[in-house]
């Protein structure tokens, strides 16, 4: 049988795996985006699934238009507290899980701003602005994230605040 001390490494290299796993399928599709269909293109996959080639020189969904070096240093931020959130809060079996994803996407979407000087979307279901795989990364990361804390209120020690769950 394996240790729960044992087993943290072998956790880690998941998370890792993951991470990279994430990162690389997102900035695979971008590559294949970019050389394949031309800006503004649609090209009709199946239902109302459409890749659609957009930059997008905003945030999320296209807010804060014309700030890359603005929300540059914000997704650096991002991370930043991700990191920081990782080191000090790995006592939720999802939590690490909603970091994993919402760092993935963060740093795919930073790698854009960064290489790129916008984020390149294509993911077009219609009645959503069109997307990236990071986006989706960001969202499931938010998903697991805003559910351990539910959860974990509910296990959280009503006297002292402090959730009975262990470290890693």
């Amino acid at each position: 049988m394996v240790s729960s001390r044992s087993a943290r490494p072998i956790r880690h290299v998941c998370y890792l795996v993951t991470l990279a796993s994430c990162i690389l399928l997102d900035q695979i599709t971008k590559y294949l985006v970019e050389r394949l269909v031309p800006v503004g293109s649609r090209i009709k996959v199946i239902g109302p699934l459409v890749i659609t080639h957009v930059r997008n020189e905003g945030g999320a969904f296209g807010i804060f238009q014309g700030s890359p070096v603005g929300l540059g240093l914000l997704g650096i931020g991002l991370l930043c507290a991700v990191a920081l959130w990782w080191r000090c809060d790995s006592s939720a079996v999802r939590s690490p899980w909603g970091l994993v994803f919402l760092g993935s996407g963060s740093f795919g979407n930073l790698i854009d701003r960064l290489a790129r000087r916008a984020v390149v979307d294509f993911i077009d279901v219609g009645f959503w602005p069109v997307f990236n795989a990071a986006d989706s990364f960001i969202l499931a990361g938010v998903v697991l994230l805003a559910w351990t804390a539910v959860s974990g209120m509910r296990q959280t020690d009503s006297s002292t605040g402090v959730c009975d769950g262990h470290t890693d």
